[in-house]
């Protein structure tokens, strides 16, 4: 027992700070100030709280709680090893807090804190335990703190412990405003009390939300309030702030840290822990995001310790690689532990460095670059090229940041330290000729470059620099070797470049292009190589790339880039090599609007350096037929005024051509008409004095350009003039000596693909001045042109029958007569189908594809289908089929027409396969089955029970595959389908000759050859059958069907489902009879499943959608015959096999019979009688005959208003055998012995009465 105050005061306050001293801050990681890193054998063994203080994976403060984890992490080897380590740590700080509470709640109780043992000491202690990361001893230190009664403190003593409490956190602190305006602080109290906040804050940043929180992310809002809260605090108010963060670093800021001084050598056993640096770096971060306003006043200090960082990182990292290597003396090994934590502080410190450089451009940074040259760029940069692949290194985003300003550009030319290349660019290019190279590092390297070019044109901060006076224009051989050493000047605008084996001229540019010059040749060897192997990187990874006005393989930002860059290029080799590289992006239509002007502004810049330019006459010459857009075609124009000042002979030719694209000067996007209009006069001039044919393309297809796109009449006009004379000429020149150049260049190359182009425009204007131009050509070229030849029975010189002058006639009726005209041709064979589809056919198509069309007109195009698809060889066939049936799945406003047109077409099958034996069918599908012989149709039923599992499940998934691929050329269908049918019209005519060069020797083959042939292409049209046509014709049938047991709501509207039911339902029947015209098997594989799918229609609630499946069903079963009646009714009880369905089973099974009845014979359906009796059992003394009594299902059901059984039951005693007269009587015997109900016994006498009146109608009883 203490004998005074003063006793006890000066006996306990020496135990407490004794205890502060020698234990809680040797133990606690929170006030540690330094760490060894040695490794534990050479540490010292004496140094007890040395050994404990350098567990690198210790927490250790707020740093820890959200250090931004920008490393991969450690490696499960080191977890394990510091686990241990870990637990053992968190124990002690549990007991340090607990223990360090106890004694100051002691020190709390003091009434007098001024008058105790060492008073300054005590208070000086208490400030810093207000930062403590513990809510208790924060709180028992503000308690001891408030002992002084101080009067700044006292008034705002309940806010202050209400900002220590968890909870309300953020609502006090928004209640505690330190506004002037606010009045909450006293002006006279702020001084004093801020300090105290601040450490109060910092203390409650450090604290971690509790297991129940949301972790890290919690942490980083509460960092966000506090930051946000000081953000209103001046300079003076947020130093204390700052002095907090960076106290672990005072020794490295004290004195004047705005010079380059030295910075601080590196001793491994006296570090500051690395977990502090981390925490700082972490820090620093949130800083600058919150608090740019009033961080530049600190900057300098700041960018010191960052400094600081990176070189001891360095150091280490490069101790660690040398330890790795055994060439560490023993004292200097490292703790290997901490080679990842090295890591992770190595990116936060660039990050930070890119951040500074980013958010405060207008620093001044002279003073530090070279520290920052030194630690932070030269020790990485040559490890850039294998480091920098994956993804972006901090270095290199800090190089990017450097790009961005001008005033930073002059730090890319720093002298580099001996043995390293003299450009810092060279690193950062040397990434791209890496096979390895990931999109996002090519995409950071174009911006970089991006970023170069576009200096001298945007000036992005008030300091900008003057221009340099000269600039580089440097040829980028891919041979030559760069070794450019660049001086920066004071004002940074003059570069001194010298470069080993390249050819430098002067001329005026900017400092940003004189930096990139020099490797120009790494860019666009890259760039060519996107282009030219399609296995590059950037080509791989980017799916943008894959998608239209995507540029190939090079993504559109990049495209802008390589414009600019290629006024710089002077290799011959690689001009050339771009060039060809770069046209066929162009020619394919890959991309438009700016990519392709940027593209084509490219090929004009290096168009000059080709000494070979007349190779590029006929690729350029094409493109002015696609370009559609003004800037591109201007620059089409140049890079032919380019080859015209090598080829004298092309001169008119591109001074006709820039006249043909000319605008007028005095109104806005107008062409020169006048210019223009002179310009076609000058071209049927030349065009009829040239000999050459090659020059007269340019203005051929500048023609065709004018046609499809100009909408003024004049200039159309004159177009097709132009291609009416080529027309003529082409009839003079093909039969004299130049007859194989003019139809390989002029005829088969240009004109009939650009006919038959023509016809399949989407204006009818159009396709009606092609329509005149083919009817000339048939006309005059016939004689010359087997193709033309071919549509010579479509002129005639009666213009009331002539097909071309019918087709285009104002008249509906005149051009639904020439589509009679056609059809008939077709039919009788004057016109070949082959060149009726790739001239005629886009004709036809194109009042499909018009909703509105005249009926009569589109009721000819039908029959114009049929008669092309009756005449088409199989390639021809199967792909005119696929277009419509792949309309009809994407859906449109032609349905119904797309559905006349798909049953005219499957009617219109005359390929002979059906005597083809069966076994080569077997060997394509092994799941139909081989026959061993003639069966009856029951047996075949139960034969077809056992394998339709199989089958239906082979095409489930076949259909599935052929969706997946449908699904995949769906955008192309969309696009344009005519166009995609072009794109096929080669592939398909090739076949159809080999089919045709076949058939023309049949003649002179033995039989053995013909039959092996004809089963080949037996073989490969059903193997279209099975692979492709069936399962479209599948998808087309598989509609949804809105019943009552699932899918749609009984009150929502199905209007348009039921529309797609009731136009679909003729495809079943023409699939039907496709079938037919298969072997049997086949169809015995097939059929089941589609009178399911037509079966299952009639589950519709829509009475109408019924009726047309009724009647779909009725034909399918007239057209299959009584043989296959009992496939019917076995479809039809399973599909309509409970509830209102069964009403509906009856009344189908009456139409079907009744349609039937006609046509069967005397005991050709006894193997129907059980079955559909048992329907008939069921409909008249079953529970269907109790549900027809309730009147509402009847409103709901009209088929539940009377019954048809009875007309059943004579139907079928009118067709049944006299040895099968006992399945119909026997269940009305059972129903009489087992009844006892005067109603049933009726209805039973009225069924009786029908037996008899069929059986008299029966001829196998008479």
């Amino acid at each position: 027992v203490l004998a005074s105050e003063d006793e006890g005061n000066s006996a306990i306050v020496p135990i407490f700070l004794s205890y502060v001293r020698e234990e809680y801050s040797c133990l606690d990681d929170a006030v540690l100030k330094h760490q060894d890193l040695r490794h534990p054998d050479q540490r010292n063994n004496n140094n007890d709280n040395s050994n404990m203080s350098s567990q690198p994976a210790q927490p250790a403060d707020l740093m820890d709680v959200d250090g931004e984890d920008e490393s991969a992490g450690q490696d499960a080897c080191e977890e394990q090893q510091t686990k241990s380590s870990q637990e053992g740590a968190k124990k002690n700080r549990r007991m340090l807090f607990k223990t360090l509470s106890t004694m100051l709640s002691l020190f709390s109780k003091f009434i007098d804190p001024r008058s105790a043992h060492k008073a300054a000491d005590m208070k000086q202690l208490m400030l810093q335990l207000l930062c403590h990361r513990d809510e208790d001893i924060q709180s028992l230190a503000l308690q001891y703190l408030m002992a002084y009664k101080p009067d700044f403190l006292l008034p705002y003593r309940e806010n202050l412990f209400n900002l220590l409490k968890e909870t309300g956190f953020r609502d006090c602190l928004t209640h505690f405003s330190i506004d002037e305006e606010s009045g909450v602080v006293k002006s006279n109290h702020r001084a004093e009390l801020i300090p105290y906040l601040i450490r109060i804050l910092y203390g409650c940043m450090l604290r971690g939300t509790g297991a129940s929180t949301t972790g890290k992310q919690g942490i980083r809002l509460r960092h966000g309030v506090v930051l946000r809260f000081l953000a209103g605090c001046p300079s003076e108010e947020v130093k204390v702030f700052i002095d907090l963060v960076s106290a672990p670093f005072q020794s490295l800021i004290q004195g004047d840290v705005a010079t380059s001084a030295p910075l601080p050598a590196l001793d491994i056993s006296h570090v500051v822990p690395l977990r502090t640096q981390q925490g700082f770096l972490t820090m620093v971060g949130q800083v600058f995001s919150h608090l740019r306003n009033v961080i530049p006043a600190f900057l300098s200090s700041v960018l010191r310790v960052i400094l600081c960082i990176t070189s001891w990182v360095g150091k280490l990292l490069k101790m660690c690689r040398a330890q790795a290597k055994s060439k560490v003396p023993a004292e200097e090994l490292l703790d290997i532990r901490i080679v990842s934590l090295l890591r992770t502080l190595r990116q936060l410190a660039l990050a930070r460095l890119t951040e500074m450089f980013d958010l405060f451009p207008h620093w001044d940074f002279e003073v530090h670059m070279k520290n920052i040259l030194e630690v932070a760029v030269w020790p990485q940069l040559g490890a850039l090229p294998t480091e920098c692949l994956q993804h972006p290194t901090p270095l290199m985003k800090l190089l990017l940041g450097w790009s961005q300003r001008r005033r930073f550009l002059g730090y890319f030319s720093a002298p580099t330290p001996d043995g390293m290349h003299s450009s810092i660019l060279h690193y950062v290019f040397a990434c791209l000729q890496s096979a390895a190279v990931r999109p996002p590092v090519v995409q950071a390297i174009m911006q970089m470059v991006e970023n170069l070019l576009n200096n001298g044109d945007e000036q992005k901060d008030a300091d900008s620099l003057e221009p340099s006076a000269k600039r580089r224009k440097v040829s980028t051989s891919a041979q030559s070797t760069t070794n450019l050493h660049t001086n920066v000047s004071h004002e940074r605008g003059n570069v001194a470049a010298s470069a080993g084996g390249l050819a430098v001229a002067q001329c005026p540019g900017t400092t940003g292009e004189n930096l990139l010059l020099p490797h120009l040749h790494m860019i666009l060897e890259h760039l060519g190589s996107l282009v030219i192997n399609g296995s590059s990187s950037a080509g791989k990874h980017s799916s943008a790339a894959k998608k239209p006005n995507q540029g190939g393989k090079v993504p559109l930002q990049y495209l802008a880039t390589l414009s600019r860059m290629s006024e710089f290029v002077e290799s011959p080799s690689l001009s050339e090599k771009l060039i060809k590289a770069f046209l066929p992006l162009a020619s394919k239509s890959l991309i438009y609007g700016d990519a392709l002007s940027n593209v084509l502004l490219t090929i004009s810049h290096l168009m000059q350096r080709v000494p070979d330019v007349e190779q590029f006459i006929l690729p350029l010459s094409r493109l002015l037929a696609t370009v559609k857009v003004r800037s591109a075609r201007q620059h089409l124009c140049s890079s032919l005024k380019v080859i015209a000042a090598s080829c004298q002979q092309f001169q008119k030719v591109a001074d006709i051509v820039q006249d043909l694209n000319s605008w007028d000067p005095k109104r806005l996007e107008e062409p020169d008409f006048e210019r223009r209009l002179d310009a076609f006069t000058l071209s049927a001039e030349f065009l009829a004095s040239s000999s050459e044919p090659r020059l007269v393309l340019a203005l051929v297809y500048s023609s065709l350009y004018t046609i499809h796109q100009v909408d003024d009449i004049a200039l159309r006009d004159c177009a097709c003039h132009l291609l009416h004379k080529l027309i003529q000429r082409l009839a003079v020149v093909l039969e004299g000596a130049d007859e194989d150049v003019w139809n390989k260049q002029v005829l088969n190359s240009v004109l009939l693909p650009a006919l038959q182009q023509g016809v399949r425009s989407k204006s009818e204007t159009v396709r009606h001045e092609f329509v005149a131009l083919l009817s000339e050509a048939v006309r005059s070229l016939s004689g010359v042109c087997p193709r033309l030849a071919n549509l010579q029975p479509l002129h005639t010189e009666d213009l009331e029958t002539d097909f071309f002058e019918n087709i285009r006639h104002i008249q509906m009726h005149r051009r639904t007569n020439a589509f009679r005209f056609l059809a008939t041709q077709l039919e009788e064979g004057h016109v070949p189908a082959t060149t009726t589809a790739s001239f005629v056919l886009p004709l036809a198509n194109s009042y499909l594809d018009t909703p509105g069309s005249d009926h009569n007109l589109v009721t000819q195009v039908v029959a114009v289908l049929a008669a092309l698809a009756k005449q088409s060889p199989w390639p021809r066939y199967k792909s005119l089929l696929q277009r419509f049936l792949r309309l009809l799945v994407r859906g449109s406003d032609q349905q119904k027409v797309y559905i006349r047109v798909v049953v005219s077409i499957l009617e219109s099958f005359h390929f002979d396969v059906k005597s083809v034996d069966p076994a080569l069918f077997a060997e394509t599908n092994p799941m139909v089955p081989l026959p061993a012989g003639k069966s009856h149709a029951k047996d075949s039923v139960s034969q077809e029970t056992e394998k339709k599992p199989a089958i239906e499940k082979a095409d489930d998934s076949e259909s599935q595959q052929k969706k997946d691929s449908e699904g995949e050329a769906a955008p192309a269908i969309d696009k344009d389908d005519d166009v995609n049918e072009a794109n096929n019209d080669a592939e398909i005519e090739a076949e159809v000759a080999q089919d045709v060069a076949r058939s023309s020797n049949e003649d002179m083959e033995d039989e053995a050859v013909l039959l092996q042939r004809k089963n080949t292409l037996a073989r490969r049209i059903f193997t279209s059958l099975r692979c492709d046509i069936i399962p479209e014709l599948d998808t087309v049938l598989s509609r949804k069907v809105a019943d009552g047991a699932g899918g749609n709501h009984r009150l929502s509207s199905h209007e348009n489902d039921n529309a797609d039911l009731i136009v679909s339902m003729p495809v079943a029947l023409a699939v039907v009879k496709l079938f037919q015209k298969l072997p049997e098997e086949i169809m015995h594989a097939h059929l089941p499943g589609l009178l399911l799918k037509v079966c299952n229609v009639l589950r519709s609630r829509s009475k109408d959608v019924r009726d047309t499946a009724k009647q779909s069903l009725v034909k399918i079963s007239c057209s299959l015959g009584p043989r296959y009646l009992s496939w019917v009714l076995k479809e039809l009880r399973a599909a309509l096999s409970r509830g209102y369905q069964l009403h509906i089973l009856g009344h189908a099974l009456h139409f079907v019979l009744d349609a039937m009845v006609e046509t069967i014979t005397a005991g050709e359906v006894d193997d129907s009688v059980v079955s559909a009796m048992q329907v008939v059992s069921e409909d008249l003394f079953g529970e269907v005959a109790a549900e027809r009594e309730v009147g509402k299902i009847a409103d709901k059901v009209p088929e539940a208003r009377s019954s048809r059984s009875r007309l059943i039951v004579q139907l079928l005693a009118q067709v049944v055998s006299g040895d099968e007269v006992h399945s119909i009587l026997n269940p009305m015997r059972e129903v009489l012995k087992t009844t006892q109900s005067l109603k049933v016994v009726h209805c039973v006498e009225e069924c009786l009465r029908h037996i008899s009146l069929g059986l008299l109608a029966n001829t196998a009883m008479q």
